[in-house]
């Protein structure tokens, strides 16, 4: 409904632009370099780790989103998943859970900042976008993945954005498996 007076029409785009926040377009999209990957029971990935290469350029993180296409395991609280930037600065993506975390069929995934916890007590994950966990176990992978000391993204945030990135995932409790078809990091720009 059109407005009457300029004025009232400003102040609402005003209030709705506040309220509505459409995230432009990332500045880079890089595929992983693998795809198909299978995550065994008590191993880890078939690729270990997944790469992600960023060309050489002079900017810096600004925002940081990984998504997880076509994601299947019969019990994700068995998995870990780490994702490392070229200097090894280290975030959880996912970290056990708690028991009754799990997946809903294939899903495709997107972890960032937007979005509902990924994880959640006893929650199920569906194909969506989340924001990094708020459930989850420390746990030390095999070497050569470094140590992540949170699940915080914003750890990325600053680093320069060329190099290669990395994806450790490794199922660490026995009886269940999976796998991923790809996965592609989103960055933005300070």
């Amino acid at each position: 409904m059109p407005c009457a007076h300029s004025h009232s029409c400003q102040t609402q785009l005003q209030s709705a632009a506040t309220t509505v926040q459409i995230p432009r377009k990332p500045d880079l999209v890089i595929p992983s370099d693998q795809q198909e990957i299978l995550i065994p029971d008590l191993q880890v990935a078939s690729v270990y780790p997944i790469t992600f290469t960023v060309p050489a350029s002079n900017h810096k993180v600004g925002n940081i989103r990984l998504t997880l296409n076509g994601l299947e395991h019969t019990y994700l609280p068995d998995v870990t998943i780490i994702l490392s930037s070229p200097d090894n600065t280290a975030a959880y993506v996912w970290s056990g859970g708690d028991n009754g975390d799990g997946l809903v069929g294939t899903v495709s995934i997107m972890i960032g900042n937007i979005g509902p916890p990924l994880g959640i007590n006893g929650s199920y994950i569906y194909t969506g976008q989340y924001y990094n966990p708020s459930a989850w176990n420390p746990r030390t992978l095999q070497s050569p993945a470094p140590v992540a000391s949170n699940p915080y993204f914003s750890n990325f945030y600053g680093l320069d954005v060329g190099g290669t990135w990395n994806l450790w995932i490794e199922d660490l409790v026995g009886g269940d498996s999976g796998s991923l078809l790809s996965a592609t990091l989103s960055i933005w720009y300070q």
